[in-house]
Order: C-alpha cells, then structure tokens, then sequence
C-alpha cells in the first residue's frame, strides 16, 4: 500500500485525504487542528450570516486517516522526507501540498489601511464581519468592490459579492442612492467568457457599472479613491477590495 502524505488540512487536503485513505496509507499534516469553511466567508460578509464555519479537523477525516496537528518546516523532495516543529520526521511514497494561499494586503499602498477599516472577504471571520458591519452601516453613495489583482482563489466570488451588495442595497431601499461599480483586470466580468456571456447581462440590468483592465496600483485612503496601472480612478464611498493572493509560507 503506498504511503501518501499530504501537507495542508483545508478543503483540498481533507477531500483528498478521504478519497486516497480508500486505497492509500494517508497521512495528513496540519499546523491547525481547526477547519474553516472559507466559502462560508461570502455570506457572512453580505448576508450576516452565522459564522459557525468551524469544525474540528479529525471530525472531518475518514478514520483511515492519520491526522497530525504539527507545523511543517522542511520539505525534503530529494530523501522524500518531511520534518515538523515538533522534531518529528515523516518519509512517504507521494506527497500532496494543499497549502492553499494566503492574501498579503503589502503589495499595493493603501490596501492595509482600506483592509483593516472596511474588512474583506477571502482571509477570516473578522474581516468578513466588517464587511458586514461596513455594508450594513451604508446609507448611500459609491460602493466600489473587485479584486486587486489577476489571480482569485475563488473566481466567481467577486460576482456573488457584488450581486449580493446589490440585493441587500435593494432590500434596504437604499439601491436608487447607491451607485455600484464592480472592477476587474480582466477584459469581461467574469474570467471564463462562456459564464461572462450570462453574468454581464445580469449586472448590467442592475445597474451595476463595470470597469474593466482595471488593475489596481495603489489606494488613497484620505482623497478616498483606487487607482489602476491602467490610468483609471474609482472615487469611493465603501470599498470592498480583494486582496492579492500569494501561496502559503506552510501548511
């Protein structure tokens, strides 16, 4: 039976982590012994939804499954060889890294200030809980949301988010106050043009405006506005920016 190891306990990992422990001796390292349903993040963020999105990682797992709460620090693809915090060592026949991404808001000015008032919605419960609290407390102007760079681990979440602000606006009676602008460096709305065929149609009719090749430069926080590499500028009221993505340090 081969020994599969795999380094990283998020969705990824623990979805593989059961379907291999059918056939493979499969062992899985996390530096977390919790899981955290990211997805859920999306309907926190715009629906107040419960945050109960947390459940304990072995719970998760198929009993087969050899699940190790321990920080990975080196990985050894020559010797086929692992090492832990711990002082721990594991050997293996295939390994699997389902280290996810993490977002860095460092990468373009202004984007940790913005980030640590008005929240976003790809990285934990309290940023999702802002966003929230920041679209709650709106009462009308200029909600700017898209990501700040090309690469989204979740693609169609800036879409959900944005029809999601649309319709909480709506219910509010606050959608004929609110101008929506919904920007992407990509030439369409959503990446895969088949899908963008049936989403633009559907923003456009709620009035949603949107901004193409808009990738963002940097974010002026006091003159309140995000600015493109491209030239282009969003004046905002509440903006809802995703971050940039960058793989992750460790499982």
């Amino acid at each position: 039976m081969q020994r599969v190891l795999i380094v990283g306990g998020g969705t990824g990992g623990t979805l593989l982590a059961n379907k291999l422990a059918r056939k493979c001796d499969v062992t899985l390292l996390s530096a977390s012994a919790e899981h955290m349903f990211q997805p859920n993040l999306l309907y926190v963020a715009f629906t107040n939804a419960s945050a109960n999105i947390v459940r304990d990682e072995r719970a998760l797992l198929s009993r087969r499954v050899r699940f190790v709460k321990d920080k990975v620090t080196r990985i050894n693809l020559r010797d086929r060889l692992v090492e832990t915090a711990s002082g721990a060592r594991y050997d293996y026949d295939k390994i699997v890294l389902a280290t996810g991404a993490d977002t860095d808001v460092s990468q373009i000015p202004g984007l940790q200030e913005v980030n640590a008032r008005f929240g976003d919605y790809h990285s934990t419960i309290a940023q999702a809980r802002k966003v929230w609290a920041s679209l709650d407390a709106f009462k009308g102007g200029t909600l700017a949301l898209g990501q700040a760079a090309p690469i989204c681990v979740c693609p169609p979440s800036p879409v959900e988010g944005m029809l999601l602000a649309d319709r909480h606006l709506r219910k509010k009676g606050l959608r004929d106050k609110s101008r929506l602008v919904f920007f992407t460096p990509y030439p369409r709305p959503y990446p895969a043009e088949p899908m963008s065929e049936i989403i633009e149609p559907i923003m456009r009719a709620r009035g949603i405006e949107i901004m193409t090749f808009f990738d963002v430069d940097r974010i002026d926080a006091a003159k309140r506005t995000i600015s493109s590499i491209e030239g282009d500028t969003i004046s905002y009221d509440l903006p809802i920016v995703i971050p940039q993505f960058v793989g992750a340090n460790i499982a």
